[in-house]
């Protein structure tokens, strides 16, 4: 399994729970469709794609979508080939749709069986909204019977207590009513990342993984 999931995104070797989703999508034996917002250059859309599944790939940053130049450490940039180049490289377009929007702006007009994202409601440009708005329509656009999935960045900071875009231990949960049934959720210690994208030095993180299905 992990060589299918294994991309050539820029962000490859930073950290992920993915496979867990990827793992749980596999046993439900049926044809799903699934959402990722965030989806960035496609490290989480195109092994999906390339498993058959339909996509909606959400992303926002036009450098993420059409490639360019990107700064991932001090003084260190490299060239992508962003989303849409790779889809097409890959030869994998019809298997997803991209809509080039922020999330919380879009105006949402269809349903999916799973929904994934990682560590985007915790992006400084999305604490200007509610954490509840942007899990409350996550949940929206999944059927019943379906999959809500989330990593998520947790507080290791003192400046990160002040924002709740960071979520504590089990403070997640307060999201989910009884409609919900929670198939799995777990935290990470604080760890050391590596430089990447939007964190230009070697920094701490911690994160924590939320699978959930409606019931």
């Amino acid at each position: 399994m992990c060589d299918r999931i294994t991309t050539n995104s820029v962000w490859a070797e930073t950290k992920t729970f993915f496979p867990l989703f990827f793992d749980y999508l596999e046993k439900q034996n049926k044809q799903i469709s699934v959402c990722v917002i965030g989806a960035s250059d496609g490290r989480f859309v195109v092994p999906l794609a390339k498993e058959g599944y339909t996509v909606v790939a959400i992303e926002s940053d036009p450098t993420l979508l059409n490639g360019g130049i990107i700064s991932v450490g001090k003084n260190k940039k490299i060239e992508i080939l962003g989303l849409k180049k790779r889809l097409e490289l890959e030869n994998e377009f019809k298997n997803v749709k991209v809509i080039s929007k922020n999330f919380l702006d879009m105006k949402v007009n269809f349903k999916v069986d799973a929904v994934f994202t990682s560590s985007t409601w915790d992006c400084s440009i999305n604490h200007n909204r509610p954490v509840k708005e942007y899990i409350g329509k996550m949940q929206a656009i999944i059927k019943p019977k379906g999959i809500f999935c989330a990593e998520y960045m947790m507080p290791c900071e003192d400046k990160h207590k002040k924002i709740e875009h960071f979520i504590d231990e089990k403070q997640i949960n307060k999201y989910f009513d009884k409609k919900w049934k929670i198939i799995d959720e777990f935290y990470t210690p604080v760890f050391n990342d590596l430089p990447h994208i939007g964190k230009e030095i070697e920094h701490i993180h911690r994160m924590g993984f939320f699978l959930a299905k409606n019931k």
